[in-house]
């Protein structure tokens, strides 16, 4: 089987489930860079250099723990090999996020994944980082807010400091108010680069990307449990969202340190 025959198994089961849907939005990676394989029960994604080292989660080949978890889910399929091919090294940025990932796919899955000769040999050139340390913002966000909302960016700001639609979803999720009482403990752009120690102690090494990678909303609720939430406009119905929730609730969870 390959990337065409998976994405055809993937709509039958949808259209199974959802009698009234088309299943014409769930397409196999259509991408050279991120290659499945395998049988009914057994599956292998092997990873170019393009896929492992420099997609993001929100594209196709960067988004391979969310196809893993569809084809489990939708198929019922139980064993799973993960392989690079053209490379055998994960570096810093984008790698270091692939790495993290892997990590903590093999801790969700144990003995139903595997990882080939190529991806066990980058893996361990990792093996020293026991830490993961996230950034923090250098300055303040903007909080104006929009006039239309025509990106994520502006429905980000709008959820968060749009009086009545800050409101409605704090009430939906029980955020905590200030102390004041003049806002919700509601943040956008909660940043999320990963170091193997403190920047500010000097000496780090870069394990993720930085600068802009974010989670667009985080909130606080009254029983103090972190919400995430992670926008798509309306239609944006990528894969690769699942790549970015299982990501951040994982990094975000201290039982999920490299060492664990």
């Amino acid at each position: 089987m390959d990337n065409k025959i998976f994405g055809e198994r993937l709509r039958e089961k949808y259209r199974e489930r959802f009698r009234n849907g088309t299943g014409q939005a769930i397409r196999a990676p259509e991408s050279r860079h991120i290659l499945l394989s395998g049988t009914d029960d057994h599956l292998i994604i092997r990873l170019d250099d393009q896929a492992a080292n420099e997609s993001n989660m929100q594209e196709s080949a960067g988004a391979f723990d969310a196809w893993l978890l569809a084809v489990r889910h939708w198929l019922g399929v139980r064993r799973f090999e993960i392989d690079l091919v053209g490379t055998t090294e994960l570096r810093p940025g984008h790698g270091g996020r692939t790495w993290y990932r892997l990590l903590t796919l093999k801790r969700l899955l144990g003995d139903e994944l595997r990882f080939g000769p190529s991806l066990s040999q980058a893996l361990a050139a990792w093996a020293e980082v026991t830490e993961i340390c996230l950034n923090v913002a250098d300055k303040g966000r903007d909080s104006k807010i929009p006039t239309m909302l025509l990106s994520e960016s502006d429905y980000e700001l709008a959820l968060c400091y749009d009086p009545r639609l800050s409101a409605e979803l704090a009430q939906g999720f029980g955020l905590q108010q200030s102390r004041a009482g003049e806002h919700w403990k509601l943040c956008r752009q909660f940043p999320v680069g990963m170091f193997d120690r403190d920047p500010f102690q000097g000496a780090w090494r870069k394990i993720g990307t930085k600068g802009k990678s974010a989670i667009d909303l985080v909130g606080l609720s009254t029983d103090n449990v972190f919400h995430l939430f992670e926008l798509k406009k309306p239609k944006a119905i990528a894969i690769g969202a699942l790549s970015e929730l299982l990501f951040y609730t994982s990094l975000l969870n201290p039982d999920y340190s490299p060492a664990g």
